[in-house]
């Protein structure tokens, strides 16, 4: 698998794996617990929100 720099360097645990490397800044295990959501959603939520919104409109 190859790393793709998407935080500027900061990423320090590499042998995190990709799924967990897209939650980068979120709170912590509640996260993957169904706890509260992230307060701040990173660029691959909001790419995925943008691809979903022009398939299928809010109605």
């Amino acid at each position: 698998m190859e790393w793709t720099d998407v935080d500027n360097g900061t990423q320090d645990h590499p042998e995190w794996t990709s799924t967990i490397t897209l939650n980068v800044g979120t709170p912590g295990p509640t996260h993957f617990t169904g706890g509260p959501a992230p307060r701040k959603k990173d660029a691959h939520n909001l790419a995925a929100e943008r691809a979903l919104s022009k398939i299928s409109p809010v109605s």
